[in-house]
């Protein structure tokens, strides 16, 4: 083994310190311990693993080859230490969540909060991640629970539709819109849109949206989700179109929030997934139905309640007007009945 677990220790506090002093206090040992040992690695190892420049030391490429493994490894170690932590939990005990952006924004910290209330002795994990990485989160069992917006249609993975929103715009306080009750794509089109990833689920949408007006999408800024828009609108960078889970129907601060002409038959769905192979605990279940009642609460009910046990293209569709569009996830979203 070219280096021990103490060596990497080593790399990985000088990377993060950029100075051997620095790593000295991480590791709480001595100065010429850490550059004795820095000195090892390299000779052992044949190639210069830092440069100084201007005082500080600074990773070759090598190194910083080095460190991207190395962060991922201690991912895996701070998985180890939180599994060996819930392993002295019941599995009645505690309940691991994930979310979206949008649905952990607002709606998910309420239902967590009434949960609480009912089950005080349960602890709580919560963490937001992407779509893709949500998933396989939810595959490999890390979580018991996810919850996003769309459908999934994986097949180890059971779901359920636990609401529907619509979509709002935002704009700042003192923004020209913020005068208008309803906004229309036309007024849309004379300020700076923040808008999202065209393979995203709203980033699709809102690329229909546009087409099926005869205009282009031309935001100025582009962020992940809504979660990320919030801090932008509220800077006044431009404003942006957000599903309603993500502002759970309040006024949120510094911001205005306005109907859209045009989306009231667009309902963006929200799922709690889970999988298939593993069966779910009490809380889980406990916190489904209690997820299911904060939606209906917030006027963000479901209008569809049923197990998926196929992919989601096999179940009719709600009755009602539909959407046209090029993108298939504008095309595949439930409609209201008007």
């Amino acid at each position: 083994m070219l280096l021990s677990l103490r060596q990497i220790e080593v790399l990985k506090a000088i990377t993060e310190a950029g100075s051997i002093s620095g790593a000295a206090r991480i590791l709480c040992v001595s100065q010429p311990a850490i550059s004795q040992s820095l000195a090892y690695m390299e000779t052992r190892l044949g190639y210069a693993l830092f440069l100084r420049v201007r005082g500080r030391l600074h990773p070759t490429h090598e190194a910083r080859e080095l460190q991207r493994e190395i962060n991922a490894a201690y991912v895996g170690i701070s998985r180890i230490n939180d599994l060996a932590g819930k392993l002295a939990l019941k599995a009645d005990q505690y309940l691991q969540i994930v979310s979206s952006p949008s649905t952990g924004e607002v709606i998910i910290p309420r239902a967590i909060a009434r949960f609480r209330e009912q089950y005080p002795e349960v602890k709580v994990f919560l963490h937001k991640l992407p779509r893709s990485l949500l998933v396989q989160s939810v595959l490999d069992q890390t979580h018991q629970l996810g919850f996003q917006i769309m459908r999934s249609d994986h097949p180890s993975l059971e779901s359920r539709v636990v609401g529907c929103a619509g979509l709002v715009c935002i704009c700042p306080h003192g923004h020209p819109l913020e005068r208008l009750a309803r906004i229309t794509l036309e007024d849309l089109t004379r300020y700076p849109l923040i808008s999202y990833p065209p393979e995203s689920p709203l980033g699709s949408i809102l690329e229909t949206m546009w087409a099926k007006a005869g205009a282009p999408l031309h935001p100025v800024i582009e962020v992940l989700s809504p979660a990320h828009a919030y801090p932008m609108v509220q800077a006044g960078a431009g404003i942006a179109i957000v599903d309603e889970f993500a502002t759970g129907k309040l006024e949120l601060p510094g911001l205005r929030v306005r109907k859209v002409v045009g989306t009231e038959t667009i309902d963006v769905p929200a799922e709690v997934i889970y999988s298939r192979y593993a069966p779910l605990s009490k809380p889980a279940k406990a916190f489904i139905r209690t997820i299911r009642a904060a939606m209906a609460e917030a006027g963000l009910g479901a209008r569809e309640d049923t197990a998926k046990t196929e992919p989601k293209s096999a179940p009719a569709r709600p009755r009602g007007k539909r959407r046209a569009g090029a993108d298939a996830f504008a095309q595949s979203l439930p409609t209201r009945r008007v």
